[in-house]
């Protein structure tokens, strides 16, 4: 499912707009492999981001449903058109986000963003085969990834606890959909990882291990794994490796003893793929 975020704003840099454009992006990477019905193939929520003064300029728009549309931002570029889409609009208080912190701001967005789906449960008789429950479930996992990963984390303490804390809760979806699951987070984090080594970047390093701990609890990933999970237990590895990728860079490891880990977490992720594609969970031995 493709969801989207716009911006429509009277600024054209501030923290403000850094801290939607981060949730823009990890939604999409966030929504990008999961399906929720053929009624809604695409979600666009607007927010309307202006002065005080402005706000009767900029009216948000209620929402829309189209069966077809046909994007082409530019005379020269090649249309793309997409299918089933909803769009609506929110509008921010722009003078609240400028008295909160970055942590503060994150949560003010997502408690917007998850409202906003009343919008679309007053009108889901129109959308009969979108699984809105799920959605909402998932919309949730994604927002308490965003706004945990603008906290500040110790990351020595955090990688213990997610070798050996055992979770409160478990997740609602099936055991037979952790492999997909966490093959998606790896391939969702991975080139984060690789833009925090390059960028030598602790803080986005830790941003990406509040994620991961986030996903561990949801899957009580605790050492030792629950018996159920025992036939999954390469892709747990797979999670904890995730973390190695990006802890080598920071650690006194040789470039030899780096390149090796990295060559192998890479063939790793390959073989997972493959096995999923062919519509295997199961490790090959």
């Amino acid at each position: 499912m493709d969801v989207g975020l716009t911006l429509e704003s009277d600024e054209q840099s501030s923290s403000r707009i850094d801290a939607i454009l981060g949730l823009a992006d990890h939604l999409k990477s966030f929504f990008a492999t999961r399906e929720y019905g053929e009624d809604i193939k695409v979600l666009v929520i607007g927010l309307i981001l202006v002065d005080q003064g402005a706000v009767k300029l900029h009216p948000a728009r209620p929402l829309k449903y189209r069966r077809s549309w046909v994007f082409k931002p530019t005379p020269k570029s090649v249309p793309k058109t997409f299918t089933n889409l909803v769009e609506y609009d929110i509008k921010l208080d722009k003078d609240l986000l400028s008295q909160l912190n970055p942590r503060e701001s994150s949560k003010y967005l997502a408690g917007l963003v998850l409202g906003s789906l009343e919008l679309i449960r007053a009108r889901r008789k129109a959308f009969p085969t979108f699984d809105i429950e799920r959605f909402e479930h998932d919309l949730k996992m994604a927002l308490e990834d965003y706004t945990a990963s603008t906290a500040s984390v110790d990351l020595g303490l955090s990688f213990t606890k997610l070798s050996v804390q055992a979770p409160a809760q478990r997740s609602p979806l099936s055991i037979e959909d952790f492999p997909k699951e966490a093959l998606a987070l790896v391939q969702r984090e991975l080139p984060v990882v690789q833009m925090a080594v390059a960028k030598k970047d602790r803080e986005l390093l830790r941003g990406i291990l509040t994620r991961v701990q986030a996903f561990s609890d949801r899957w009580d990933l605790c050492a030792p794994l629950p018996q159920e999970m025992n036939p999954y237990a390469e892709y747990a590895s797979l999670v904890v490796k995730l973390l190695r990728e990006g802890m080598l860079e920071l650690m006194a490891a040789s470039d030899e003893e780096r390149a090796r880990l990295h060559e192998r977490f890479r063939k790793e992720v390959d073989a997972r793929s493959a096995a999923l594609a062919q519509g295997s969970g199961q490790w090959p031995h």
